[in-house]
């Protein structure tokens, strides 16, 4: 899956997908942006959410794979309306 970090913004802003799908983020705007995981299923402990979570960048790319079942959202801590909303299914 594939996400873009736009001024403001991620492009798509919510997706269903299987789990273990790679979802790569790549900064296209000018703005410094971050891809932060907020929300996770219980499965992942809030000590892990960092492993999840980008550097503040301004270009570049950041991929994580979801092996997780459950529903995830990510955030830009600079910019809080920026926010993306992941479904992962149980189906691989």
């Amino acid at each position: 899956m594939k996400v873009s970090v736009g001024d403001n913004f991620f492009s798509p802003t919510k997706k269903t997908i299987k789990r273990k799908t790679k979802v790569k983020w790549t900064w296209k705007g000018i703005a410094p942006h971050n891809v932060t995981l907020a929300k996770a299923p219980s499965a992942i402990k809030s000590s892990k959410y960092a492993d999840y979570s980008s550097d503040t960048q301004t270009s570049g790319t950041f991929s994580r794979r979801l092996k997780v079942p459950g529903k995830y959202t990510f955030v830009c801590t600079i910019h809080s309306e920026m926010i993306l909303k992941i479904k992962v299914s149980k189906s691989t």
